[in-house]
């Protein structure tokens, strides 16, 4: 059982986002994935969500500062999870994960992946506070992942680490861009032969994360309502959920 976590999952959209869900999506196939993140906009209950076939934890929320959101019952879960899994892939930055992490490892040992995105860059006086945590992620973690070689040069956090730090690039589904371009009658020739064959992971063709259908089910700790479809649109960094089913059950 592989656990992926991060701050917020689809259909919350941003670019790292996009990148974990593409993540999530390949790994469901040949893996048993459990995805744990927090709500983006305020909530009481955590919700176990079922979204494309992927196992989904939003916790509570207590929204969202400093760009992080703020979650007690995260801690409970993130341990839970950590225990019951064999594989850890943990994104950041999420000062959140980190500290909870921090504790989990005196728990017990597990293989672990870290994804660094980014510095913390804008919150340098919240880094200063928890970088006994940031560096325990650092430390603990087997391998360290970026999408871009400049970040592991660059990046003052990860210059001790450069020996088990790898490059994972951004990738893209090149089939539904090509037939994007093919079905468009303004199309230049050169755009409708756009093949992107090195996209691939394993030999498979990746899954993106642009303008995919969701059907998700949703389960709460809370009182039973009724059933109900949400269709919405949005643009084109965006998915368009096409059905929502909600039931809740006792309180959290």
């Amino acid at each position: 059982r592989i656990l992926i976590v991060n701050k917020n999952y689809a259909p919350d959209v941003g670019g790292v986002e996009t990148v974990v869900k593409q993540h999530v999506h390949i790994l469901n196939n040949d893996y048993s994935v459990q995805v744990v993140c927090i709500s983006k906009k305020f909530s009481f209950l955590s919700k176990n969500e079922i979204i494309d076939g992927v196992n989904v934890l939003r916790c509570s929320s207590f929204g969202t500062f400093f760009s992080m959101p703020l979650s007690i019952s995260f801690f409970y879960h993130y341990i839970t999870w950590y225990l019951k899994s064999d594989l850890i892939i943990n994104h950041c930055p999420f000062p959140l994960m980190d500290v909870a992490y921090f504790f989990a490892r005196f728990l017990g040992n597990r293989k672990s992946i870290l994804f660094w995105h980014s510095d913390i860059v804008k919150q340098k006086f919240l880094k200063k506070i928890l970088m006994l945590f940031i560096n325990s992620s650092l430390q603990g973690s087997t391998k360290i992942i970026t999408t871009s070689p400049a970040l592991v040069e660059h990046s003052s956090d990860l210059k001790a680490h450069k020996n088990k730090s790898f490059i994972l690039p951004l990738f893209i589904d090149s089939t539904k861009i090509k037939n994007i371009y093919d079905n468009s009658d303004m199309t230049p020739i050169i755009l409708k032969e756009i093949t992107l064959s090195d996209s691939q992971i394993g030999g498979n063709s990746v899954t993106s994360s642009e303008a995919d259908t969701y059907t998700t089910t949703t389960t709460e700790v809370g009182s039973t309502i009724n059933t109900s479809s949400l269709e919405t649109t949005t643009d084109t960094t965006t998915s368009t959920p096409t059905g929502t089913e909600t039931t809740k059950t006792g309180s959290e």
